[in-house]
């Protein structure tokens, strides 16, 4: 901030006030937060993924960053993230080797130690979707003891975890599940946030999830949903947001998901799920549109513009009900840069949304993208970069 902007009023303001400010202006809370569903709201979630911001973080590591030397293997009990993946650079022609290199010194340190190990301060770790083995040296209790947030988790990395007692609150991206996986009674009892991929061969679903208010599944294709249901009758009732992805055959839930999820606030279901009317007084504010689309072969006339699209994006219901339902807000599978672009992979096909999005305004719903931005305010931030690049180019 320039000197020129600061008033002399403000040179003059307490120590604790400058530190709120500042605190405000360079601390983003969700990327370092264990609990960011509850703490910001389902709607900000992807800022928990946002590894940008933080490279220079001194609460955040990478793996690469330490097999090149760029960061001590020292920082590694201080950090509050760890972010594992493959070193696939140049430099580099066995991604794991530079790094244990360095870790054996880490290690080394410890074992000299004759009193008891320091706890690290490690919160979340996260993994890049080909696991790297070399993350198997954090299986100890004390640099696994604080942890509360997983991602892109590996049920073989979870499974000793839990053998350490560990009960994080934000398990994210559960993959991998052998058929004979069983989560143990206790070590999901204080997830509030739970992402995990089911497959047709999985036996048992965990139950005892008292903590649970944010759920996203990815089913298979060959995995019964009725599974689902059966377990939504269970834990249903406690949820707040709900995301199951998957294309299903077409259906009608009996009891409805309303009553299988009364709390529900967030919902994201397969369009092959039959609507039904929100009962009066639900608490339903938001759905989240599920990324199937049809090929117009009957070149349906668009009642919105009057044109031919070669794609319709499928809903579950025509728009006027959900608006008759309360819904306030639809939410896309997307950002709006990929959204309004040809859609099916073809070049020749695209979709409705951008007409959808027009007649959800005129019914007074909000229609934004998976970051939860609008259209209109898409727009206008293209416009701006672009007079930003002008701008640029003249200078």
């Amino acid at each position: 901030m320039p000197s020129s902007a600061i008033s002399p009023t403000s040179m003059h303001l307490p120590p604790e006030i400058w530190q709120n400010i500042l605190e405000e202006a360079i601390y983003v809370p969700q990327f370092l937060d264990v609990d960011p569903m509850e703490s910001c709201g389902p709607p900000y979630h992807l800022q928990y993924f946002d590894r940008g911001a933080y490279w220079a973080s001194s609460g955040y590591a990478t793996i690469c960053d330490i097999a090149h030397g760029n960061v001590p293997v020292e920082a590694l009990p201080c950090a509050l993230r760890i972010y594992f993946s493959n070193c696939r650079c140049k430099d580099s022609s066995n991604g794991s080797k530079p790094f244990r290199k360095h870790l054996s010194r880490l290690l080394d340190h410890e074992s000299a130690q004759d009193d008891a190990l320091t706890p690290w301060k490690l919160r979340i770790v996260e993994f890049s979707p080909s696991y790297p083995p070399i993350g198997d040296f954090l299986l100890e209790m004390h640099r696994i003891s604080n942890l509360k947030s997983v991602i892109n988790v590996p049920a073989s990395f979870m499974t000793s975890a839990f053998h350490l007692k560990v009960q994080p609150s934000f398990l994210w991206a559960l993959y991998r599940l052998p058929e004979t996986f069983v989560f143990p009674v206790s070590a999901l009892s204080m997830v509030t946030t739970l992402s995990l991929s089911f497959y047709a061969g999985i036996n048992a679903l965990p139950t005892h999830l008292p903590a649970l208010r944010y759920l996203h599944v990815m089913l298979s294709p060959f995995f019964p949903f009725e599974r689902v249901v059966d377990w939504l009758k269970v834990i249903g009732k406690q949820l707040r947001t709900f995301y199951c992805l998957g294309r299903i055959r077409e259906r009608q839930l009996s009891p409805t998901i309303w009553e299988l999820c009364p709390s529900i606030e967030i919902l994201q279901l397969s369009p092959r799920i039959f609507w039904v009317q929100v009962p009066r007084g639900h608490p339903i504010h938001t759905l989240r549109l599920s990324p199937e689309f049809d090929e117009n072969e009957s070149n349906m006339v668009c009642p919105e513009c009057g044109l031919v699209h070669g794609a319709m994006l499928k809903l579950s219901a025509p728009m006027e009900d959900y608006a008759a339902s309360g819904i306030r807000t639809l939410a896309c599978f997307g950002p709006w840069s990929k959204l309004h672009t040809p859609m099916v992979g073809r070049a020749d096909l695209r979709g409705n949304i951008v007409c959808l999005s027009r007649q959800a305004r005129r019914l007074g719903m909000r229609f934004v993208d998976f970051s939860w931005v609008s259209f209109e305010d898409y727009v206008i931030s293209q416009l701006e970069i672009g007079q930003m690049t002008r701008r640029k180019d003249l200078s």
